[in-house]
Formats: C-alpha cells, structure tokens, sequence
C-alpha cells in the first residue's frame, strides 16, 4: 500500500513539474516580440521591410530594430528585392537574416557622372522590360568594369569598382565613387565616354555613351 502511495505522488509530482514546464514553454512563445532585419549577405538593415505578426504590422525603413511587445505565433517579414521570410515566434530577441534576390529583371542601364565634394560618382539606374527604371532592388554589391575619359582622350580611369550601399537609401540607383585621382585637373565643363559594364550574376549588361556631361543630380 505504501508503495502504491509513493508510485501515485511520484507521478503527480512528474505530472505538476511536465505542466510547469509547457507553462513556462508556453510563456517563451507569448513572450517579447522584438529584434532585428538585416540582409544575410552585407548585415545591413533592410529597407521597405515589412513584418507581419497577427494583425500588426510595421515596416521599417533605415532602421533594423523592431518591437512588438508580447506575442506568439510566426513572424512574416517581406521586402522588395529579397526572399520572403516566416520564424515562428520563441524565447529571446530575434536576428531575423533576408537573402537578398538577384536582379533577374534588369536588362539594360543608364548611367549619369555627378562630382560629390571631392569625388566623382557614377550612379546607375537599372531598367527593367521596355526601359522601365526599376525603384527597388536588393542591397547586394554589383562590381563594375568602367573606362572613363575625356573627349579629348585622356583616360581618368579604367579597371573594376564596387558599388557602395547606403543602407538608409531605398536602393533605386548603384553608386560608384572614382578614386580621387580621376577628378585632377577637371573643370566641370568636360564631355566624357563612358563605358561601363555591370557584373550581373546571370549576365553582364553594359553601356556606353559619348558626350557625357557632369549631372546636377545630388544622390
């Protein structure tokens, strides 16, 4: 008889200690909701992100870090340019990482030359089918061939060059800064060639233009 007694507190002791626990598993799902978006590949944050809990949504633009107090369930995260992401919700803050897409819809470029302070910057405005400037696409680095010179010959630069990332951009245009020597001597009046060829994953894209003048643009 004792024996059964002990058997009978044994497991209800095992049953009280089984219940604490998925109620303390079950507080860890509900608990914070909170953390950060960046992209898997560069770790900057992601912008015209979207996040979906429930009925709430936020979308962050060039901040990384979100809030949504207490919750549960999965957390959906969207944005232009990268692959859709679901986690479900669990214990501590969240490091969500999007993989940026590639830009498979890019067909042809156009490319404006603008001096910023002391540098000269290629911007390039990516097109899509029938030329259509294409606002969004990921924050990944496209390298570019470029030759740059002057009309009357003189080369200011020829080799490869990273694009930069403005994490607080909306990634509309690629930006390429020119080593310092390429503005040397220049006035502001010249005509440039210009080729460039953007180093695409699936293909390379490339154009050219005679006659090129510096832009008024500022970004």
């Amino acid at each position: 008889m004792q024996g059964r007694t002990a058997l009978l507190l044994a497991a209800s002791a095992a049953a009280v200690v089984a219940a604490a626990g998925a109620i303390l598993l079950r507080a860890s799902e509900r608990g914070e909701v909170a953390g950060t978006v960046r992209d898997a590949r560069s770790g900057l944050p992601v912008a015209g992100v979207t996040l979906v809990l429930g009925e709430r949504v936020q979308t962050l633009m060039a901040s990384s870090r979100f809030s949504f107090g207490e919750g549960g369930g999965t957390l959906h995260a969207s944005a232009p340019g990268y692959e859709d992401l679901a986690v479900a919700i669990g214990g501590g803050p969240l490091d969500l990482r999007m993989e940026p897409r590639t830009v498979p819809q890019a067909q042809s470029l156009t490319a404006f030359l603008r001096l910023a302070g002391d540098a000269l910057m290629i911007d390039v405005q990516l097109r899509g089918r029938e030329g259509l400037a294409l606002e969004f696409f990921p924050a990944i680095d496209i390298p570019a061939e470029v030759r740059l010179a002057t009309e009357d010959g003189r080369v200011l630069f020829e080799g490869r060059l990273q694009s930069e990332i403005d994490p607080g951009a909306r990634f509309e245009k690629l930006k390429y800064r020119l080593p310092g020597s390429a503005v040397a001597g220049l006035t502001g009046t010249e005509r440039f060639l210009l080729d460039i060829a953007l180093v695409m994953p699936e293909r390379v894209i490339s154009w050219r233009r005679e006659g090129l003048a510096l832009s008024n643009a500022s970004s």
